[in-house]
């Protein structure tokens, strides 16, 4: 694509030491093997501390999205930028990038997870703004390195917040209902106690009959 060719053009142009090295550290944020180190810690410490949804919506998240990224790279099977370009090692096929989808997928569940686990606001935007951050290097990493085109990464994102979304959308179902449960059972607890509440009034009541109509 012509847009594609104009801006890796103007990324060579704007090209440096400095920022090579940068963005070669910012793309490891969302290798397959990172991103699953991640989740499976985060989702360790969550589980042992009974935030089982939470874990769960965050694997669901970035393992749901790798699952995605791979079935589009290969029912589309668009190539890479010439491999004598690329400035670190990549395989596979590029639309859409893998790496983009799990940098949106992976952080943005971990900020998921912080909403989750915390009323506190400063937490919940330090997290969003970390995630956010961390998608954004990443996927400009991928075009600087040349081992995606910018239509790639793009599509990357969609992908990765699209799945991010569904997550999200799922687990607030699960607790809308897991509320609408609870609501029932504390309004059928409460019915069952006045009814208790009035029998043992009753009771005495109609002993005291008893023994007042039971006098000579």
């Amino acid at each position: 694509m012509v847009i594609d060719e104009r801006v890796v053009d103007w990324v060579d142009e704007i090209r440096s030491p400095a920022a090579t090295a940068a963005f070669e550290a910012a793309t490891h944020l969302a290798d397959y093997w990172v991103a699953t180190a991640v989740v499976v810690v985060v989702a360790a410490a969550l589980i042992r501390r009974r935030h089982r949804v939470a874990a769960g919506a965050l694997a669901a998240s970035s393992f749901g999205a790798m699952a995605v990224t791979e079935l589009l790279k290969v029912a589309i099977g668009r190539e890479r930028p010439p491999v004598e370009t690329h400035l670190v090692e990549a395989a596979g096929f590029a639309f859409p990038s893998g790496h983009s989808s799990q940098a949106v997928a992976c952080y943005g569940g971990l900020a998921l997870v912080t909403f989750l686990t915390t009323r506190r606001r400063v937490a919940r935007a330090v997290a969003v703004g970390v995630a956010i951050a961390i998608a954004l290097a990443v996927g400009v990493s991928r075009v600087y390195l040349r081992v995606h085109w910018p239509t790639d990464v793009l599509v990357g994102w969609v992908v990765g917040l699209a799945w991010l979304a569904l997550v999200a959308l799922a687990v607030r179902s699960r607790y809308r209902r897991s509320s609408a449960t609870m609501k029932s059972e504390l309004s059928r607890n409460g019915r069952m106690s006045q009814v208790d509440s009035s029998s043992s009034i009753e009771r005495p009541a109609a002993s005291t009959s008893a023994r007042n109509s039971s006098k000579p």
